[in-house]
Formats: structure tokens, sequence, C-alpha cells
């Protein structure tokens, strides 16, 4: 699932797919990051605009996009 680009689907195709993840703050700045996909999932802080990546414990996504 890593080659597929999921700011190109809507809501709806979405649906099927679950994030499950530990909701961490960012390392520098303390602020509540989110979880993206930047070819990999992972963790990203938007205050900093930095990408922390996957860190243990690594998100886990099920499920694949309608077609």
């Amino acid at each position: 699932m890593a080659d597929v680009d999921y700011e190109e689907f809507s809501d709806e195709e979405l649906e099927n797919i679950k994030i499950t993840f530990v909701p961490k703050k960012c390392p520098k700045c303390k602020e509540l990051m989110v979880c993206k996909n930047l070819g990999v999932w992972g963790y990203y802080c938007e205050a900093c605009m930095f990408w922390w990546g996957t860190y243990e414990p690594f998100p886990e996504v099920k499920g694949e996009p309608k077609k």
C-alpha cells in the first residue's frame, strides 16, 4: 500500500481504510502530531511542518481504497 497516493481519493473511497496509531507529541514543540502518508505512514507535526516519520509504535493501516 506504500505506492498509493491517498490524497487523490475522496472520503467515500477511503471509508474502508482504518488507521490505528498512538497519539504522539512533537519532540520539538510538544504539539500533538497527525498521522499522514508521505510514502509510508508516519507522524507529521503541522506546527513545525516537519515529518518525524515512523517510529515505535508504528501506525497500523488496514483496508484498501474502494475502486
